[in-house]
């Protein structure tokens, strides 16, 4: 059976599979055989932690094949993805100041600690980063300062390079309510507990359903604006590489690369298309992302997030970079950062 084949079904029996506990990500890739890579597609369901079956209960054990298909469903170890911010002192994260910004270069929104600048492009006269590096994960609004190094660096050299334009809201399961109710009711229980000397306050939140069209996430994105001293070019830094294009998205088995501020230069594998996964921004901020890639664990760390991932073979764009955990990176596929710039931009 073909990857296209093979991909369908990942929409139809996610929701199904998530409900097993445990369960992080749902997608395409080749299965395990005996701890052994083999060149059979099937479907591969990550889990937070890989327990012995003897150690779960019958109700929790994955299936092992999808009913009436002959599609393999192999359960890897995925961890807990997450977002990838610099958000503590290294040593291993570039905080030098860099002249030129391009592809790789450390830099983030002026209330956000650290991350990497994707690319630049001179066609659209736009850098390229993650929301949760250029916007400060929602919170930052058109025109807000983009510094270089960025600002956990704590540099006496740290200075402003741009400003943000624009991003693409990240969708969180637990948003605020839209329903003037229940925000009037949390609004009196908080007063109460003001006049009490409590701590605690209550928010309404609106739980949106998992896997609907208008509560998935395609992409964690947003474009800057570089001054007009700054220089920039489409170089990609810590490589004699520049960008020559870009495809839609990774290709599956194929080695990859990207230059990070925190892991540098690295070339990895990508293992999984069409990969439905949870990500953890924080507390109450969990968002579903559709339709992703992921890389062997190792391409990217805290910090890298931002990154443009492209294929080795060809030096064109495949990802935007914006997760992971201990065993694998994610990318959200080029053309979603394409589509969201010409809608919002124009084609």
């Amino acid at each position: 059976m073909q990857i296209g084949e093979i991909r369908p079904y990942v929409k139809a029996v996610r929701e199904a599979l998530f409900s097993y506990r445990g369960v992080r990500s749902v997608g395409v890739g080749f299965v395990h055989e005996g701890g052994k890579l083999t060149k059979e597609l099937g479907i591969i369901v990550g889990v937070e932690e890989k327990l012995p079956e003897a150690m779960l209960n019958a109700g929790n054990i994955l299936p092992r094949e999808l009913a009436g298909t002959g599609i393999r469903i192999d359960v890897i170890k995925s961890g807990s993805p997450v977002p990838l911010p610099h958000s503590f002192a290294s040593p291993d994260y570039d905080c030098s100041p860099y002249e030129t910004m391009r592809s790789g270069v450390d830099l983030a929104h002026y209330q956000v600690t650290g991350g990497t600048l994707g690319d630049y492009r001179p066609d659209w006269g736009l850098g390229t980063s993650n929301n949760h590096v250029l916007a400060a994960s929602n919170g930052g609004i058109k025109g807000d300062p983009i510094m270089q190094p960025s600002p956990i660096c704590n540099s006496p050299q740290t200075r402003v390079v741009g400003v943000l334009d624009y991003f693409v809201p990240v969708k969180f399961l637990g948003s605020a309510s839209p329903c003037s109710i229940a925000n009037g009711v949390s609004w009196m229980l908080n007063l109460f507990a003001r006049a009490g000397g409590r701590n605690t306050r209550l928010k309404a939140l609106h739980h949106l359903q998992p896997f609907a069209e208008n509560t998935v996430n395609h992409c964690d994105l947003a474009f800057c604006v570089f001054a007009p001293e700054v220089p920039v070019d489409g170089q990609i830094e810590r490589t004699s590489k520049a960008w020559l294009g870009s495809h839609d998205e990774a290709f599956l088995g194929e080695k990859h690369f990207k230059s990070g501020a925190r892991t540098r230069y690295t070339e990895k594998l990508c293992t999984q298309k069409y990969m439905t996964v949870t990500v953890q921004y924080g507390p109450g901020q969990v968002a579903v992302y559709e339709d992703q890639d992921a890389f062997e664990g190792g391409f990217l760390d805290a910090g890298d997030s931002g990154s443009m991932a492209g294929l080795l073979s060809t030096t064109k764009r495949t990802d935007l970079l914006f997760a992971g955990s201990d065993t694998m990176g994610i990318g959200s596929p080029y053309k979603y950062v394409v589509s969201e710039h010409d809608a919002h931009y124009g084609g």
